[in-house]
């Protein structure tokens, strides 16, 4: 019966009994000191710094020089013998996923978690800056290496992995052997984007301008169910969506929240009554909790989430406070362990705003408002429709003392300003049209740094009674001739009167 340690140590393959009979053909003189307390270290690659590594020796190889026999030890409670796991084979370098020796890795594993199996020894070792954890001194045998994670910030699933550090014969000699792997892992992440599909995931995530307060935007999730095993005790797997103040995750007829797995949609509920996945929407934070069996069913498979989002008049309120969403995912990267990673994805959408001072006979006017309408087509908006707010009221802003009149939480376009409010003594101005480019200048009537905001030159309003004075003096000129002529036509009808009075005397 063959019998070979884990690929990830290397290509090597042992035979249990061949290896028992090299070892009766080796002079026990050969041996003398070195197999006492004959133990070889364990390095483990390909971790994250603060990972934390625990190895269960699961194999103990002793001789015994007296009798030149091999002896070794199998970890009990496992449902695996000795000879069921000296005849497995590795695979080559790698474990596939559902090979035999991976099965074994994964049945061990879940033996000891739950208290079946007790390890012949166990060690443990945190992994450095460069994602390296090191054991010196264990004693010979087979070892499983499992991993915990740094909560929190890690974004793989490790495999169980067996790694073995028996002795070996080399030119007639009994020597140590140290174990070095580099541990298999599934890479978890998140990714999220303005969009709708997975490449927008990976590439769309800053909407500059795009879009502003009222519209929809396209939000898409992109990420992979975790490779848990088969017996794994905690399979978590939850998206999550926080968005800030300024952006209402929308989920109703018109605009549902979906969920596709490997390009299929997926209900909450399967045909059948199970479970897939459970959906909530909670103070406007988006959950997706997968059910464990349909984890199971689905290691692997590809995620994609779309849903919109709708823009608020709590969009941008400073330089530093950008609106945006921060999806997350939520798993165990050590699925026999109850702790959970939770790496995550942001995108942002940018808003713009607007400014000018209202004045009326060369000062800041009060009470004057205004509305703004579209001048171009943009996300479902047709030319002359009125900028909405989130529920579907006009915006318009109301001059104060300093005349300020200020719009906020648009997307870059063109707008036209309409006055539909004047105060007393004044009359309105021509609309005005605007070319909103996104400047980066702070709105004097917030007193806040915002750093989004365009300024407009200032609007003035003629007095009632007067025609405007936006012309040159030629304007003011031929203004003055025709009250002239005006009053020169009057005189010269009087006259004519007077003398037709006269005549008739």
């Amino acid at each position: 019966m063959k019998f070979t340690r884990g690929s990830i140590a290397g290509k090597a393959r042992y035979a249990g009994l061949a290896f028992a009979t090299a070892l009766s053909m080796v002079p026990v003189a050969a041996f003398g000191a070195n197999l006492n307390g004959n133990t070889a270290n364990i390095t483990i690659n390909g971790l994250s710094e603060g990972d934390t590594i625990t190895a269960y020796q699961i194999l103990d190889r002793d001789y015994d020089p007296n009798t030149n026999n091999v002896t070794d030890t199998f970890i009990p409670g496992t449902g695996l013998t000795l000879e069921d796991f000296q005849s497995l084979t590795s695979d080559g370098d790698t474990y596939v996923k559902g090979s035999a020796m991976q099965q074994a890795a994964d049945k061990i594993a879940s033996a000891i978690k739950a208290g079946n199996a007790t390890a012949l020894d166990t060690k443990s070792a945190t992994a450095d800056g460069q994602g390296t954890a090191a054991i010196a001194d264990a004693p010979a045998g087979e070892w499983l290496i499992l991993v915990t994670a740094k909560d929190g910030s890690v974004e793989k699933v490790y495999q169980n992995t067996i790694v073995s550090n028996a002795p070996v014969v080399e030119n007639g000699k009994y020597v140590a052997k140290d174990a070095e792997a580099t541990i298999k892992s599934t890479k978890e992440t998140v990714k999220k984007g303005v969009g709708t599909t997975a490449e927008d995931a990976e590439r769309a995530k800053t909407a500059d301008g795009k879009y502003g307060i009222g519209d929809l935007v396209p939000f898409v999730i992109s990420t992979t169910i975790p490779n848990y095993p088969a017996n794994s005790k905690h399979r978590t797997f939850v998206i999550g969506d926080a968005p800030s103040a300024g952006l209402a995750i929308q989920n109703d007829t018109a605009n549902p929240i979906t969920v596709k797995v490997d390009g299929e949609p997926v209900n909450a509920t399967a045909d059948d009554g199970s479970t897939n996945y459970t959906l909530s929407l909670d103070n406007g934070v988006l959950t997706i909790t997968f059910d464990e069996d349909y984890i199971l069913k689905h290691t692997g498979a590809k995620v994609l989430v779309n849903y919109q989002s709708k823009v608020t008049s709590a969009a941008q309120v400073t330089s530093t406070d950008i609106t945006h969403n921060k999806a997350t995912i939520t798993f165990n990267p050590n699925p026999y362990e109850d702790k959970t990673s939770v790496p995550s994805d942001i995108d942002e959408v940018k808003t713009y705003g607007l400014f000018f001072v209202k004045k009326g006979d060369g000062k800041a006017l009060e009470g004057a408002t205004f509305k703004i309408k579209y001048a171009e087509e943009v996300n479902g908006h047709k030319v002359g429709d009125y900028v909405k707010d989130e529920d579907g009221n006009d915006l318009e802003s109301t001059s104060g003392a300093d005349g300020y009149i200020f719009f906020e939480d648009l997307a870059k376009g063109k707008y036209t300003l309409e006055e539909v409010s004047v105060p007393s003594g004044f009359q309105k101005v021509a609309d005005i049209p605007v070319d909103l480019t996104g400047d980066t200048k702070d709105n004097p009537g917030t007193k806040t740094v915002e750093a989004n905001y365009q300024e407009l030159d200032d609007v003035e309003d003629p007095k009632v009674g007067m025609l405007p004075t936006t012309g040159d003096a030629g304007t003011i000129g031929l203004t003055a001739a025709g009250i002239c002529l005006v009053a020169g036509s009057a005189f010269v009808i009087a006259g004519r009167v007077r003398r037709s009075k006269d005549d008739q005397e």
